[in-house]
């Protein structure tokens, strides 16, 4: 579930992952076709986007939030697929799946403020 306002973006709900991981394996796993319609859907609802999350308090962000958080992480995370990688004709690099990441930043981030 999205807040108000960004039910056009539901189809894209399961690329609102919130481990760094699950991301990237969705990200180089989905289609070019996949990849692109993402990008395409956010792109221009993205000022939006930040407006909205840039009024709420991460310590208090309820799971609308926190899905339209993990949402706009994808996004920037495709457009690095859609503008340098199709245009090569591949999705990705494939030794990225080898990378671990070792912090998780953002899953980090909204355990804590689940837990404020």
């Amino acid at each position: 579930m999205l807040p108000a306002g960004f039910a056009d973006l539901e189809p894209f709900l399961a690329w609102s992952e919130e481990r760094d991981d699950e991301r990237t394996q969705r990200r180089l796993r989905a289609s070019v076709e996949e990849v692109t319609a993402l990008y395409e859907a956010v792109l221009p609802r993205f000022p939006a986007i930040m407006a909205h999350l840039g009024g709420v308090d991460p310590r208090t962000m309820g799971d609308a939030d926190r899905t339209l958080l993990c949402l706009s992480v994808a996004f920037v995370e495709a457009a690095d697929t859609v503008e340098y990688y199709v245009p090569a004709g591949m999705n990705g690099p494939e030794d990225l799946l080898r990378f671990t990441s070792a912090h998780d930043l953002l899953g980090i981030a909204l355990s804590r403020s689940r837990d404020a």
